[in-house]
């Protein structure tokens, strides 16, 4: 501990450097380096395992090419059907929205030639459908993000990236001794949280599983927090507090566990231990898209 507390005098920015230096040097453990262990969660989250739970009831849609068809809201997901809407032959389609402009939560603001996106601003791998949009439409182009500055109980501090600010988190509250222990940590809750979501859910098509059983949504029961802590993988919280919490969709202790589920699937889970980088933003902003 002696070694910690002379880091923790050091600059945040020196203390993270030496941080991403000495993950890359030491095995995760297992005898693994950080690009393996990234290849066997990889892997692991993309192991076909057949579909569990119920379709859900469907919603009554238009009978006919000539119905007319409103939809209230010109966020990401208002625009992007009435897009699909048109792409599938319906012509009469209306979208209201309140404010004078269309992106909803995808607002980029522009400032000294930069983009700066409020609301959604990182893309992960499950992303599918925009990376098709911007394949097509070629408004802008994805780009590795290369750092981030968080504000954390009134610290600030910039995250080189997020395996290294995770494993700056075990370390700074006491729950690894080390860079390699808590390296360690994460790989093996990795492990243990794709295949309890397998468990669960099966391989997800689409954004959304099958509706699940009473029997699952009671393993599902309480907070994100509660169910990390219960399936044995409490040391994501800290990914979860860059991919859920960061993104202003609600604290770990707070939230639903099934909204966290939906949103750190066993792909972005796998993606954002690559050593080369994991969430992308766009060049010109979310709302060119």
């Amino acid at each position: 501990m002696s070694l910690l507390r002379k880091l923790s005098r050091m600059t945040t920015t020196m203390l993270i450097s030496i941080f991403l230096i000495v993950l890359h040097c030491f095995n995760f453990g297992l005898s693994l380096t950080p690009l393996e262990a990234f290849q066997t969660l990889k892997k692991l989250a993309g192991q076909p395992v057949p579909a569990k739970g119920t379709p859900f009831s469907q919603i009554p849609g238009p009978r006919s090419f000539d119905d007319r068809i409103c939809i209230v809201g010109a966020g990401p997901s208002g625009v992007h059907m009435a897009y699909l809407l048109k792409e599938a032959g319906f012509h009469d389609v209306v979208i209201l929205e309140k404010n004078g402009r269309i992106g909803g939560k995808s607002l980029t603001i522009k400032h000294r030639g930069l983009s700066a996106d409020l609301g959604t601003y990182c893309l992960t791998i499950d992303y599918i459908r925009i990376f098709k949009l911007l394949k097509k439409f070629k408004s802008t182009q994805p780009k590795k993000i290369s750092g981030t500055t968080l504000w954390d109980e009134s610290r600030c501090f910039n995250a080189t990236s997020t395996a290294v600010w995770v494993v700056g988190e075990l370390i700074r509250n006491d729950e690894a001794t080390s860079v390699a222990n808590a390296s360690a940590k994460i790989f093996q809750a990795s492990i243990r949280y794709i295949k309890k979501y397998k468990e669960l859910f099966g391989s997800v098509e689409g954004e959304l599983m099958l509706k699940p059983s009473k029997e699952v949504l009671h393993q599902m029961r309480g907070t994100l927090l509660e169910y990390l802590q219960r399936i044995g993988a409490e040391p994501l919280k800290y990914f979860f507090t860059l991919y859920q919490t960061s993104n202003g969709y609600g604290n770990l202790d707070e939230v639903p566990a099934l909204y966290g589920l939906l949103w750190l699937t066993p792909a972005v889970l796998a993606d954002g231990q690559n050593p080369a980088g994991a969430i992308d933003q766009l060049d010109n902003g979310r709302s060119t898209v």
